[in-house]
Order: structure tokens, then sequence, then C-alpha cells
């Protein structure tokens, strides 16, 4: 799948990189500086543990450098 085309980052330069995953449409998108540099289809992508809104824990959650 890979995740852009070359170039997307620019060197020597901080870049604010993202990746969206819509779980009801099956995609995974990444950002770069705001900016849609690819989408692609997957499958096995739900809304577990690892999800920003998890259906394992009590609540809306966010965790960033953290296991379960």
């Amino acid at each position: 799948g890979g995740y852009s085309a070359p170039g997307a980052l620019t060197p020597n330069t901080w870049n604010r990189v993202a990746f969206v995953a819509n779980c009801s449409a099956g995609t995974l998108s990444y950002y770069v500086n705001g900016t849609n540099v690819k989408t692609r289809s997957v499958s096995g992508v739900d809304d577990g543990t690892f999800a920003l809104y998890s259906n394992l824990d009590l609540g809306a959650d966010l965790r960033l450098f953290n296991e379960p």
C-alpha cells in the first residue's frame, strides 16, 4: 500500500503527519500538513481497543504513546 508519493515530506522541515481510519467506509487516509497525500481501502479496521472511541472503555478516549 505505501503511504504517499515520493516527496510528500519536506526534508529538514517540521511536518505535521496524521492518519484517519474511517471504519464505516473502510478507508485509511494519510495527511501531511493538512493535505491528503494518500487514501487507501483497508479491511479489518474496527472500533476496538486502539480506536479513538473504543467500545471497550466507557466514555470517549484518546490515548497517545500509551498501551491499554
